[in-house]
């Protein structure tokens, strides 16, 4: 329980630093009634629970979710240490997915909630065609490569022996699919939108924001929930079957290619030229951790829904492979 409990303390301080280095940025500690969202329009607590925000980011968090449980299953690591149940799970999952909905339209309004849901909207103030979904295309397809990578290595150290299970591909390439179909669906054309968001130096930069939240973020929460941490070994040792090592490499050096081109690229231009300015901003633009760190808390919401169907998934995976080894 020890490694545990430092899981969860290193989890939420990153939340408290994030939300002290805020405070310390407005000059006062609660930040509830303070606009800390970078439109300059949104308090905190506006912020924390962005409800019509986070329905928009669901295909996302779809396809994100089938390559992370996917890589999991790729690995045949047996995560559900914790006893839940797929039924409670689902049932948590649903109820969560209601009570958003409901306090969207009720807090953020029906037609502020249908834009972010149908595609029209990106942000504050801001539409666009493609919606969030355009938005987060190159931070998606990205993730693609990072999230097997990180499963990987996170898997080792927490000490669990790695076999390589080709099954797992069934839910990354269901993801991979999706790509192309939730691109359609939003837009109508896949290849004009991954033309146009990765020439793009405003969707590059959110993209790397995205890839900056997700492992410090969604993925931790996912294993301290899901993982006791009893067997946990901190001596890494890298060691695994060839090919399970080519495709860790081929994986990472894509990501690493990915991630320089959208970040050289933004850089070039000028972060201050990229970002929105606020009223309260205290130079010509916002801060680089500023942006970052108020970012954490603007997808508090898609932290649970992640958790939650990441974890009904891997029962759903453990239920096939059980299936399987009857029928053979």
């Amino acid at each position: 329980m020890q490694h545990k409990r430092i899981a969860i303390f290193c989890y939420i301080l990153i939340y408290i630093l994030s939300y002290f280095y805020l405070a310390a940025y407005h000059h006062t500690l609660n930040l509830f009634n303070i606009n800390v969202h970078e439109s300059g329009k949104l308090n905190f607590a506006e912020v924390l629970f962005y409800s019509s925000h986070f329905l928009a980011h669901i295909p996302v968090h779809i396809v994100i979710t089938l390559v992370f449980t996917g890589s999991i299953w790729l690995f045949s690591a047996q995560i559900q240490r914790v006893k839940f149940s797929s039924a409670l799970i689902l049932i948590l999952l649903l109820f969560f997915l209601g009570m958003v909905v409901i306090h969207s339209v009720v807090v953020f309004g029906k037609i502020d909630t249908l834009d972010y849901v149908l595609q029209k909207k990106q942000g504050y103030n801001i539409f666009g065609e493609g919606g969030s979904w355009k938005l987060h295309l190159v931070s998606t397809i990205s993730l693609v490569f990072f999230i097997p990578v990180y499963v990987f290595f996170f898997l080792k150290i927490l000490n669990l022996k790695i076999l390589w299970n080709k099954q797992g591909f069934i839910f990354i390439g269901a993801g991979i699919l999706l790509i192309p179909v939730f691109s359609y669906i939003c837009e109508g054309n896949f290849l004009s939108d991954l033309k146009y968001v990765f020439t793009n130096n405003r969707y590059l930069a959110h993209s790397v924001r995205e890839l900056v939240t997700f492992p410090v973020t969604y993925f931790p929460l996912f294993f301290i929930i899901f993982y006791d941490f009893r067997e946990i070994n901190l001596k890494l040792n890298f060691k695994a079957d060839k090919s399970i090592q080519w495709f860790i490499l081929f994986s990472l050096v894509i990501f690493i290619i990915l991630f320089m081109y959208q970040t050289v690229l933004p850089l070039k231009e000028g972060i201050s030229n990229l970002s929105q300015k606020p009223d309260f901003m205290k130079s010509y633009h916002l801060p680089l951790l500023y942006l970052i760190t108020s970012h954490f808390f603007e997808h508090f919401l898609d932290t649970i829904f992640f958790v939650f169907f990441s974890g009904w998934l891997l029962f759903q995976v453990n239920i096939f492979k059980t299936q399987l080894k009857r029928r053979i």
